[in-house]
C-alpha cells in the first residue's frame, strides 16, 4: 500500500512539473526589427497562445497571395507597397466579417491578430478550426504582443 501511495504522488508531482509552462522563448520586445522601408508599410501579424482552441498554423494571405503562417504565441510581420489589401486566413468553419480589407499607406504600421474559433463550427462528436481576422489598434497591439515570441520569416 505504502508503495502505491508514493507512486502516486511522484506521479502527481512530475504531473505538475510538467504544467508549469512553456519554456522561455525570445520575446518580441527583445528582437530588433529594422524600421520600414521607404514607400513601404508593415503588417504585423499575431495570435495568442491558446492550445486549449487550436494549435494549427493556417496560412494568411493578402489579395488571395499566401503571405505569412499564423503561429500560436508567435507574431510575425509583411512589408508590402501602399495600397489596399483584402486579409484572409485558412479557416474550415465560416463566420460573420470573418475576414478585413485594410489599406495601407506608406510608412503605415498596422496590426492583425488571427483569432481561433474552435467551438464555433461543430457537430456532436467534432469541431472544426474556425480563424478570424481582427484589425486592432496599435496601443492595444503593442500590449498583446509583449509576450509574443517572434517568427522571423514565417513565409
Amino acid at each position: 500500500m505504502w508503495n502505491l501511495k508514493r507512486t502516486v504522488l511522484v506521479l502527481a508531482g512530475i504531473l505538475l512539473a510538467a504544467c508549469q509552462g512553456r519554456v522561455s522563448e525570445p520575446v518580441m520586445g527583445s528582437v530588433s526589427v529594422a524600421p520600414v522601408a521607404a514607400g513601404l508599410a508593415r503588417i504585423y501579424f499575431y495570435r495568442d497562445w491558446e492550445p486549449y482552441e487550436s494549435l494549427s498554423r493556417p496560412l494568411i494571405y493578402l489579395n488571395d497571395a499566401a503571405a505569412e503562417i499564423s503561429e500560436p504565441g508567435g507574431i510575425s510581420f509583411r512589408d508590402v507597397p501602399a495600397g489596399e489589401y483584402h486579409i484572409s486566413v485558412d479557416s474550415q468553419g465560416t463566420y460573420p466579417h470573418q475576414f478585413k480589407t485594410l489599406v495601407v499607406r506608406a510608412g503605415d504600421i498596422r496590426y492583425v491578430k488571427i483569432e481561433s474559433l474552435r467551438n464555433w463550427y461543430r457537430g456532436p462528436f467534432w469541431y472544426r478550426d474556425t480563424f478570424v481576422v481582427e484589425l486592432i489598434p496599435e496601443r492595444q497591439a503593442q500590449d498583446e504582443i509583449a509576450d509574443k515570441r517572434y517568427i522571423p520569416g514565417a513565409s
